[in-house]
């Protein structure tokens, strides 16, 4: 299995509602990304100082699926929002 980890760290313009936003749109992927086995989306409750606004793991079950998600048309869509609502990401893949 592959695993795919990114934080995102929001823009104070409009952030609860673009969290929220974002949210949805990256749930919305399993459906349409048949490559995903697992995805989930979360909004921090932390809130601390080094704490990020949004964390997403998603699981595939070889790296050329993970791939395959990086370029589906419905994965850049999400993504190009998600790039104009945000200050700051973070990302790990890894194997288990």
């Amino acid at each position: 299995m592959v695993v795919h980890m990114v934080m995102f760290k929001f823009l104070d313009k409009n952030k609860q509602q673009n969290i929220l936003e974002t949210k949805n749109k990256l749930e919305s992927l399993k459906k349409d990304i048949d490559t995903i086995v697992d995805l989930d989306a979360g909004i921090d409750i932390n809130r601390g100082s080094r704490a990020y606004d949004m964390g997403l793991i998603v699981t595939f079950k070889t790296e050329d699926d993970l791939k395959q998600y990086a370029t589906h048309p419905k994965h850049l869509e999400v993504l190009e929002f998600i790039r104009n609502v945000t200050e700051q990401s973070v990302v790990v893949d890894y194997t288990k």
